[in-house]
């Protein structure tokens, strides 16, 4: 069975069976941090009196800006990259960017400030699976810092990774007098990508942030669309040739955004267990409910079965699921039958979906209630009998589930 997961296997491009429950970004650390300070430890303050021009000539958290080839040059940022013996270092500085303030997606998840440097490792021209690699910052804003994806071809990538050595982070750095500007730092070592001084790579990078509202790239594309990381051609990523001056990156200079906090907006409740089949399961919680008369529990419906279900608007899954709920609904309303299916995405949000793709059974939206019955995977389903027992869980879309509700409805 299809499902959409917190984790895992990932397309990059179109639509997908197997969803990744995933994006966006949330900024580290809210202070401002000192050009060349050691990152992790200036993460705790707020430095002062740098100007914009300072940086733009200097870099910051130990860019060595002057030596480094820039890459791309506008207006509203600036990318570029140096390389030594061991390290690729990348740098974009967004120069009207002064916000972490957090956003949502178009499916109600939050969002938040995000970037990618998406690298042909090879520097082939065209994706090479199991060695190309897409290398993200704050991906969502509960995986703040550096991530990593391998292509696997075919518009497939694996999912977020982080066992390399690489290190990374989004900060608001001070500028004259309490202006701040952005400053996203990419630091890879070679040996992590197979490469080494005189090879030769091509790479391209892509940002977005909330507030002010923006996405840009280096390459130039452009599209009447969302743009993402994945879209970017491959044939205008900028070639580059790895090179080591006498200059040496000192890692511990560039901040690590894997320890940063992620912000109570999008702080996933905490996962509990999944109820065994025999107890009486945990209440039934929703910031608000749709098609039902009010917020409903499981003690109300005590006599009757139940099915609760937990989905998503963007889970493919679990939209390709719902006319089969509709028609369970029609049938067995009447002997019965409640089905109430979760989602931790907005009232409006969900209305606004059900324009198109109408829902007649119970809805509870904005709840965290997934995390309370320990789902970690979507659509999944339980059944809880007329007694108030649960009978079983499971993926709704299965021969199991068909079983068993009959059971359950005889």
């Amino acid at each position: 069975m299809d499902r959409c997961l917190p984790t895992g296997f990932s397309f990059r491009g179109g639509s997908a069976a197997a969803c990744l429950g995933i994006v966006c970004a949330v900024v580290g650390s809210a202070g401002a941090f000192a050009a060349g300070d050691g990152g992790d430890a200036a993460a705790s303050a707020h430095s002062r009196g740098h100007s914009i021009e300072r940086v733009r000539r200097d870099g910051a958290f130990g860019f060595p800006q002057r030596e480094a080839v820039v890459l791309a040059e506008q207006e509203t940022f600036r990318f570029s990259v140096f390389t030594d013996a061991r390290h690729l270092y990348a740098q974009a500085v967004f120069w009207t960017d002064d916000s972490d303030a957090l956003g949502q997606t178009d499916d109600g998840r939050p969002i938040g400030d995000q970037s990618s440097i998406v690298i042909d490792v090879d520097g082939n021209g065209s994706v090479t699976a199991q060695v190309d690699r897409t290398c993200s910052l704050n991906p969502w804003p509960s995986m703040p810092g550096l991530r990593h994806q391998i292509h696997l071809g075919g518009g497939a990538s694996t999912g977020l990774r982080t066992d390399s050595t690489s290190r990374g982070a989004i900060r608001l750095l001070e500028v004259d007098g309490g202006r701040r500007i952005r400053v996203d730092s990419f630091l890879i070592p070679l040996a992590d990508i197979g490469r080494q001084t005189g090879d030769v790579i091509r790479i391209a990078f892509w940002g977005s942030s909330t507030v002010p509202p923006m996405v840009v790239n280096s390459v130039g594309h452009t599209s009447t669309g969302r743009i993402w990381a994945h879209h970017l051609p491959i044939d205008r990523y900028h070639e580059l040739t790895l090179s080591a001056g006498d200059t040496m990156v000192i890692p511990e200079a560039v901040p690590d955004g894997r320890q940063d906090e992620t912000p109570e907006a999008a702080r996933p409740a905490p996962l509990g267990r999944v109820p065994e089949v025999g107890t009486v399961p945990p209440e039934l919680v929703a910031e608000a409910w749709i098609n039902v008369d009010g917020p409903l529990t499981l003690a109300d419906l005590r006599g009757h079965v139940v099915v609760i279900e937990f989905w998503a608007t963007w889970c493919a899954p679990c939209v390709a699921g719902i006319p089969h709920l509709n028609a369970l609904h029609d049938a067995h309303h009447a002997s019965g039958l409640r089905i109430l299916s979760f989602t931790d995405q907005s009232r409006e949000h969900v209305e606004a979906f059900m324009q198109k793709t109408p829902m007649r059974y119970g809805l509870g939206v904005g709840s965290r209630l997934s995390r309370t019955y320990g789902v970690t995977g979507i659509p999944h389903a339980f059944i809880v009998g007329r007694d108030g027992l649960l009978r079983w869980h499971g993926h709704p879309g299965s021969d199991a589930f068909r079983d068993q509700l009959a059971a359950a409805l005889e």
